[in-house]
């Protein structure tokens, strides 16, 4: 049986500006699990940014945020997480400080869907924190969260929860190696050009 939101403890930490999401059997943040217990799609990932660079990773991260909003537009603070993310990934802007900025504006949004909307499964909890995963300075930061937070999406979304989180895995996997042939949909430049919809 795949994971669920109950599997895991979201804590926000003040000092890496992120929720950190703990694995509540083995008390270990998922980033730093052993690659076992990782979502298969990060060495993939690990791999993308070796071979194409840490803007196609970004990109993905932005994809992955963008797949939470197939049925409901997302929460009004991830229109400049989104812009900034994907200002970055395009080349728009050659620096962080865009994705600083939309961090720092969104981190009281961010620690009421890690406290609160996460454990209460709320959709908008997940599209928030997805989105804004996607302007961690860490590209391999944010592909982890922001798959991480699409799967909860979906987990939320969808009823029965384990076909669509089983379904967003392979979401995933399948962008990252349509990606390593330069086939994915946000390698395409029309992604980019995409309003938040």
């Amino acid at each position: 049986m795949p994971k669920r939101v109950s599997d895991y403890y979201y804590i926000f930490d003040g000092r890496s500006d992120r929720p950190v999401i703990v694995d509540r059997a083995s008390g270990v943040p998922t980033h730093e699990a052993p690659p076992s217990a990782q979502p298969a799609a990060l060495p993939v990932a690990r791999y993308l940014k070796q071979d194409h660079g840490a803007s196609v990773v970004r990109a993905f991260a932005c994809w992955c945020a963008q797949q939470t909003w197939r049925f409901t537009a997302p929460p009004a603070a991830c229109t400049a997480l989104w812009t900034a993310a994907r200002n970055v990934a395009s080349g728009q802007v050659s620096t962080i400080k865009a994705l600083h900025k939309a961090r720092s504006a969104s981190r009281e949004a961010a620690v009421r869907a890690a406290a609160i909307g996460m454990p209460h499964r709320r959709p908008s909890a997940a599209q928030l924190l997805a989105a804004r995963s996607c302007t961690e300075p860490d590209v391999l930061t944010a592909a982890h969260d922001a798959m991480h937070m699409s799967v909860r999406w979906a987990e939320f979304a969808y009823d029965p929860p384990n076909a669509a989180i089983k379904a967003m895995h392979e979401r995933h996997m399948n962008g990252l190696l349509d990606a390593l042939n330069g086939d994915a949909p946000f390698q395409q430049p029309c992604f980019f050009a995409d309003q938040l919809s």
